[in-house]
């Protein structure tokens, strides 16, 4: 019989794995980690953190690195967050371990006049901090008519805006 393709998947390079938490030691999700050789971020890679708050980033090569975590959502506000340096070697066990201030989350919720949750609502927010501004739409409301604004920055003013007919809880 003729062989069927198989598909091989490899990486050059070092890998660097770890897991990323708050400053009470819980796990985070959605943070950015970008890895330059540079403290100046040019060219950085990025990994997310899973819903574990692990990572892994392959395809690095040996040396310094210059590692900053950003809250997904929000990150373009984070510009301040100081890098931290690691070195990766080659053959060694890259494991990185990092605590961070993810920012605040706020919970949204969205009911009508009457009391009654609002399931799939679309929530817009408009974000100003002393440096910049960013403005979009939260994930739609679940079941109980919530959603949540995750990495606020320690300054800024946020407003939120629903459709007519609903009103906002947070």
């Amino acid at each position: 019989k003729p062989l069927q393709g198989i598909e091989v998947l490899f990486e050059r390079g070092q890998s660097a794995w770890g897991l990323v938490q708050d400053l009470a030691e819980r796990p985070l999700s959605r943070v950015v980690l970008e890895w330059s050789r540079s403290p100046h971020g040019l060219k950085p890679i990025e990994v997310l953190s899973g819903k574990d708050g692990r990572y892994k980033i392959g395809g690095l090569e040996s040396g310094r690195y210059f590692v900053r975590l950003r809250p997904a959502e929000l990150r373009v506000l984070w510009d301040e967050v100081p890098w931290r340096q690691v070195t990766v070697e080659e053959g060694a066990p890259n494991r990185f371990d990092f605590t961070s201030d993810a920012g605040a989350s706020l919970r949204v919720l969205v009911i009508r006049d009457g009391g009654a949750a609002v399931p799939g609502a679309q929530v817009r927010f408009r974000l100003t901090t002393p440096a910049r501004g960013i403005s979009g739409f939260l994930e739609a409301t679940d079941t109980r008519g919530e959603t949540v604004l995750r990495g606020l920055p320690p300054r800024g003013a946020l407003v939120l805006d629903v459709s007519l007919g609903a009103s906002l809880g947070a």
